[in-house]
């Protein structure tokens, strides 16, 4: 994960990440994707990424009871 400020500034950085992506990885279904976030550009990519997760998780969370109850 990268935290990049500006829209322009992370296609760049997914340019440069796909072209560095192996062959394998792709056919694989890997891929790179913009997100929006209001993490600090910059930041420790591990960091990014447990706090990306943990927000993830807790989104997850709230919707997942709902979709049982409709069953």
């Amino acid at each position: 994960m990268a935290v990049i400020k500006g829209h322009n500034n992370a296609k760049i950085k997914i340019e440069h990440f796909d072209g560095g992506q192996s062959n394998e990885d792709r056919n694989a279904g890997w891929r790179y994707f913009l997100e929006r976030t209001n993490l600090k550009p910059g930041m420790d990519p591990e960091k990014a990424t447990k706090l990306r997760q943990e927000r993830f998780d807790v989104r997850e969370s709230s919707v997942r009871p709902s979709l049982f109850r409709q069953i």
